[in-house]
């Protein structure tokens, strides 16, 4: 199976390789691709794959614009950090929408279905990408939007939205709102809130502190790779980590 991937982000691309690699041994990478420039460049001199891997939001632009120029034939799997691209990734031939961070069994269940419709309809190859494109499930994920927060005998509720930033600190995890108070969080991690916050409210900057979008002030260069940000009522600013920057910038503008 002759694959393309198309992901700006080296070190993504390298894990998709392997995860493709170990789910399917006989896959045959036979590019990848970062840019807009690069996708319309290999599309125009190379014939189609028997399957894409493609991220959304390239180093130049989003990929739907290499796709409108050079449609793909062939079904595409999109990975990609935000869900608000699910209309242009049923429109491009998209059969899933694995949302990142996602794991080896969710992209063994993409190439399972790929296979398995491949297999159906293999015969009447119109069909097959009709089939696939209709077969695009929308992820129905349900997310936070309060807490319940003990305080010595009582307890308080705490709506997500009203969050400004979630942060670790030597003495534990708590919620900051944009007046300044903060609640303990002491029996969450900040893993497991990032899996149950909106990905289109909250991002998590750094290993310590995941912002709200909704109280972000000011954002400017604190170094080279690094970002600071000040939010709304708080007195302490957050700076984003090295690893974190460039997706933190696409989050910044797709959300």
């Amino acid at each position: 199976m002759k694959v393309v991937i198309i992901e700006d982000e080296k070190l993504a691309a390298k894990k998709l390789t392997a995860m493709l690699v170990k789910a399917e041994p006989n896959v045959q990478v036979v590019a990848e691709l970062n840019s807009l420039k690069s996708v319309t460049h290999w599309f125009q001199s190379n014939p189609q794959p028997d399957l894409i891997f493609s991220d959304v939001e390239l180093l130049d632009g989003q990929v739907f614009s290499a796709f409108e120029q050079y449609p793909p034939t062939c079904p595409v799997i999109f990975t990609t950090a935000y869900d608000d691209y699910l209309k242009q990734a049923f429109e491009s031939n998209g059969i899933e929408y694995l949302l990142k961070p996602f794991e080896q069994s969710r992209l063994q269940a993409s190439l399972d279905k790929y296979h398995r419709l491949e297999q159906q309809f293999s015969s009447v190859p119109a069909s097959l990408i009709s089939q696939l494109q209709s077969s695009l499930e929308l992820p129905k994920e349900e997310f936070r939007k309060r807490f319940t927060i003990k305080r010595h005998k009582a307890m308080e509720l705490v709506e997500a939205k009203e969050v400004a930033i979630f942060r670790l600190d030597q003495t534990g995890l708590f919620a900051y709102n944009n007046k300044g108070k903060y609640y303990p969080m002491h029996d969450f991690t900040l893993n497991a809130l990032e899996k149950m916050l909106c990905p289109q409210h909250f991002f998590r900057i750094n290993r310590n502190e995941i912002i709200n979008i909704d109280f972000i002030e000011i954002i400017v260069n604190h170094t080279k790779d690094k970002l600071k940000l000040k939010l709304k009522g708080l007195d302490f600013d957050c700076i984003t980590s090295s690893h974190r920057t460039p997706e933190f910038r696409k989050w910044i503008e797709s959300s």
